[in-house]
């Protein structure tokens, strides 16, 4: 029994609950996206991460992944932009003359990005990129490269964000594994920030 607790419709990560262990799973939904976390990471995820609450029970893992992928697309039919179709977007950039390929980056720069699309500007800049009219074209090019930077930086902060959730455990578990037997990492973690606040370490008077 798999009881999802969170989960992120925006790029289709999820928190679930596993025989009494909480995962943090994520596309591709492969054994090596999976990472142990504490309740205490969901509550962080659902209030600071943008993650929404649930309380979901699916019989197995098939279930539970054709929810998450259900739960993108309905996603992309609300903001209208339908089931992603790579080739379709392909086809439409090799034949689009200058003024739509610039449309296209103007559309990046001004509606996906600021609306967080970054996986939708990412997947619309690696076609641009390929086809030969922006290629050939200095200041569409030029212009791509650069929206395609910034939407990696977008992409690799949303990522860091997301793993910090779990780092800091791990990071306890490595270098206190004795600690760790007995305590929480969260509790500790707390206990060192508080006395970190007060810029006190020993009792004195």
């Amino acid at each position: 029994m798999l009881r999802l607790l969170a989960s992120a419709p925006e790029d289709g990560w999820a928190f679930v609950q596993s025989e009494g262990e909480i995962l943090l799973v994520r596309p591709p939904y492969q054994q090596w996206a999976v990472s142990h976390v504490t309740s205490k990471a969901v509550e962080r995820a659902v209030q600071h991460h943008g993650f929404v609450a649930q309380e979901n029970v699916f019989s197995n893992w098939q279930s539970l992944i054709s929810h998450l992928h259900e739960e993108v697309l309905e996603l992309r039919r609300r903001r209208g932009q339908g089931p992603p179709d790579k080739e379709r977007i392909r086809r439409l950039v090799r034949r689009a003359p200058r003024h739509i390929l610039a449309d296209f980056l103007h559309k990046v720069a001004s509606e996906l990005l600021p609306n967080g699309e970054w996986k939708a500007a990412l997947d619309l800049l690696t076609h641009l990129l390929t086809a030969d009219s922006v290629r050939n074209d200095s200041e569409l090019y030029s212009l791509a490269i650069s929206l395609l930077e910034r939407c990696n930086q977008v992409i690799a902060r949303h990522e860091v964000e997301k793993r910090e959730l779990i780092d800091q455990e791990k990071d306890f578990r490595r270098k206190f594994p004795r600690l760790a037997e007995t305590h929480r990492a969260e509790d500790v973690i707390e206990y060192s920030q508080a006395v970190a606040q007060q810029h006190q370490v020993f009792v004195s008077g």
